[in-house]
């Protein structure tokens, strides 16, 4: 989920594979994870949709303001800025929720990017190599 700063060209089936990919993984992190909840099948990829938008729009704002205690971590706080961006999701889709209280949706979130991050960085590497994703 994490963006690797540099720009990059992608094709539309590009993006339409990695959106797919993005959904199925969710439905992955459904399966595996008690706390992740997607009541519908559909609304997997309605989230993946909104996903990317948050990722676009919401994350880079995050990581700026989050830089200090990203360094300080050597980056491991951007793995709770993955968790923050599908919790905000989570509350954008309806039929897609992490059970618990914050700390815990925190956890459920965090672990759902993990799975989300795992198959996306697959995906991404093998789009790059087939010459679908150029970096600028």
């Amino acid at each position: 989920m994490a963006s690797s700063g540099a720009r990059e060209k992608r094709t539309f089936a590009a993006s339409v594979v990695i959106w797919l990919v993005n959904a199925a993984s969710l439905l992955l992190a459904s399966a595996l994870f008690s706390g992740v909840v997607i009541e519908r099948v559909y609304m997997a990829f309605v989230a993946a949709l909104v996903l990317s938008i948050v990722t676009l729009v919401v994350e880079p704002v995050l990581y700026l303001l989050t830089l200090p205690i990203t360094v300080a971590t050597f980056g491991l706080f951007t793995l709770a800025i993955n968790g923050l961006a599908l919790m905000i999701t989570a509350r954008l889709v309806p039929w897609f929720s992490f059970s618990g209280g914050f700390w815990e949706r925190l956890g459920w979130a965090v672990a759902a990017s993990l799975v989300v991050s795992f198959f996306r960085m697959i995906v991404h590497s093998l789009l790059s190599q087939m010459r679908l994703i150029e970096k600028q």
